[in-house]
């Protein structure tokens, strides 16, 4: 058993209590870890320390009070009339800047296409003329 899940067990022990099983493999490590022995030993004290503190009074109006300054507190969205989605103008004007971009990379595209690039020394052929080309 590692100690990760011994420590487990021991607060399972102290908080609700084991199964049987769970109980023997907890008691069977602790026989042979002392760490483990006093962590279940201060969580002994520790639990013993708290079941002798006495409870705090907690008046009776308490509840009613949260409740209140809770309402006082909470500011409650006003409903709109329209169900219409209002849009922030800075997502419709980056909305638009895209649109232009994507619009000027197009034209910038079919510019670069239509434009044939040739070396000085290439000759352009007509397109009539290019089945009557030989080939050496």
């Amino acid at each position: 058993m590692n100690h990760e899940h011994s420590e487990e067990l021991i607060n399972t022990y102290i908080d609700t209590g084991l199964s049987d099983g769970e109980s023997a493999e907890m008691f069977a490590h602790l026989s042979t870890c002392g760490s483990c022995r006093e962590l279940l030993a201060g969580a002994l004290r520790v639990r013993a320390h708290i079941s002798r503190e006495k409870l705090a009074e907690v008046p009776a109006s308490l509840d009613a009070r949260i409740a209140r300054s809770i309402r006082a507190t909470t500011v409650m969205e006003p409903v709109r009339a329209s169900l219409a989605p209002v849009r922030d103008p800075r997502t419709i004007f980056s909305r638009i800047g895209i649109a232009i971009q994507l619009l000027i990379a197009a034209i910038l595209l079919v510019f670069l296409f239509s434009i044939r690039l040739t070396s000085p020394g290439d000759q352009r052929i007509p397109l009539g003329q290019m089945s009557t080309i030989k080939l050496r």
